[in-house]
Parts: C-alpha cells; sequence; structure tokens
C-alpha cells in the first residue's frame, strides 16, 4: 500500500445530519460496500487490501471483524479491482486485477477461477464446422482463418475493471476491450 493516500470512511446519521464515525485507512482503496445481510458491516478493498469492517452502533466505532479478516486472508496480496455483495443471497464476488474471480458463500470461498473473456466472435467461430472453414479457405486464397491469431487480436491486454451485482448474479465489466461479461450465480456454481 501506498502509505501516503489516505481513505477515511464516514457513516453518516442522516435523519439527524450528523457524523455516526469513521475511520481512516492508508492505501489505495477502491470500493466499499454494505453488507445487505448485515447493515453494520462493510466490505472495504482495494490494492493489496480486502477486509470487512464493522460498526459498532452503540459506541460510534469501526472495528476490523477479526473472524471475517480470516476468511478472507487470500486476498491480502490481491490487487482488487472490485467487489459486490448480491442481495438476493449472501455471495459475495470479489475481482482482481490479475483477472481471478473469487466467490464467497456466507464469508467462505466456494469457487476461485481466472477470469477469460471469450468474444461472441470466438463463439460463433467454435460453433462452426471446422471442415467447412477449410473447405472455404481452400476456396478463398485471401481468407485466411487461423485460431490462434483471432485470439491474439480479439483478447490482448484487458482486464476486470468493475463488477456489479445483477438480480441473479453479476456483471464484470472490462477496460481495454470495452466489454461486459453477465452471469448468473446458479449456472457458475
Amino acid at each position: 500500500m501506498d502509505k501516503n493516500e489516505k481513505f477515511v470512511g464516514s457513516l453518516w446519521y442522516i435523519d439527524k445530519e450528523r457524523l455516526s464515525g469513521s475511520f481512516t485507512l492508508h492505501g489505495q482503496i477502491s470500493r466499499v460496500e454494505v453488507n445487505p445481510f448485515k447493515q453494520t458491516q462493510f466490505s472495504v478493498s482495494g490494492k493489496n487490501y480486502f477486509k470487512i469492517w464493522e460498526f459498532d452502533m452503540a459506541n460510534k466505532i469501526f472495528e476490523v471483524n477479526k473472524e471475517a479478516t480470516k476468511s478472507f486472508e487470500m486476498l491480502q496480496n490481491e490487487n482488487v479491482v472490485d467487489h459486490c455483495w448480491l442481495n438476493e443471497t449472501n455471495y459475495l464476488i470479489v475481482g482482481t486485477a490479475e483477472n481471478v474471480i473469487y466467490i464467497f458463500f456466507n464469508s467462505q470461498l466456494v469457487k476461485k477461477f481466472d477470469f477469460k473473456y471469450l468474444p461472441s466472435e470466438l463463439k460463433a467461430f467454435k460453433n462452426v464446422d471446422h471442415e467447412e472453414i477449410e473447405e472455404e479457405e481452400e476456396s478463398d486464397a485471401n481468407r485466411q482463418v487461423d485460431l490462434d491469431d483471432f485470439l491474439k487480436i480479439k483478447t490482448h491486454h484487458y482486464s476486470i475493471s468493475s463488477i456489479e451485482a445483477t438480480s441473479r448474479g453479476f456483471v464484470i465489466g472490462l477496460k481495454n476491450i470495452g466489454a461486459i461479461c453477465i452471469y448468473e450465480i446458479g449456472k457458475i456454481i
């Protein structure tokens, strides 16, 4: 973490327009989310940082949830670019700059996978009969269909830039190629 960067989290009691509590972190923070199942819990993520903070309403202080910290230990060395809680379930989705997706349920890791972007053109290419393509290539000398070249052109230099919850799952936004990918939680778990 860059010790020169400072992040201040604040909780305001809107009805009375007053500050209820605050906490300060040093480093690059990319996202703060409220746990929809426990409104006093906040997940905070960034480069080499992922922690669950609790707000104690009686004492008006923020504290790191030590029990939850153990569950998310593997994220401490990751560059977490974004995360979200799914409202209808107790799933937490975390995405890293290295294109790794972590899926937690009730603070327990249920799935980790390397995210690979598969463009719709490639999906169409994979569904075509390859013998038919070879015949077309032979008849058209100017047309060269090479799967490896296609992959290099279509999937180079992308990375996860955002994750947002949907009613059935989540959406991943990608930078450098201008694409989004939609997932239903029941189909990937």
